[in-house]
């Protein structure tokens, strides 16, 4: 999308809850939850009345395409 390579390289939830970062350990556990509890977390969603509350909701492809100027800005 933005014609830079991406290499993906999974985390654990252990080894992001002991990430440097601010908020590890309440990233870890949030990460862990969608995991585990994925079928109520995404499954309970009703996607028709989330875009009747929010019409300019995209799917995550056309706002990256929208806002790839900025992104590559930030580059």
């Amino acid at each position: 999308m933005l014609g830079e390579p991406v290499v993906y390289r999974p985390m654990t939830h252990d080894q992001l809850r002991a990430a440097a970062i601010p908020d590890a350990e309440a990233l870890g556990n949030m990460f862990q939850f969608f995991t585990q509890a994925a079928d109520s977390f995404v499954g309970n969603r009703d996607l028709n009345l989330i875009r009747t509350l929010n019409p300019r909701l995209q799917p995550l492809e056309d706002w990256l395409l929208t806002h790839r100027p900025q992104l590559q800005a930030a580059l």
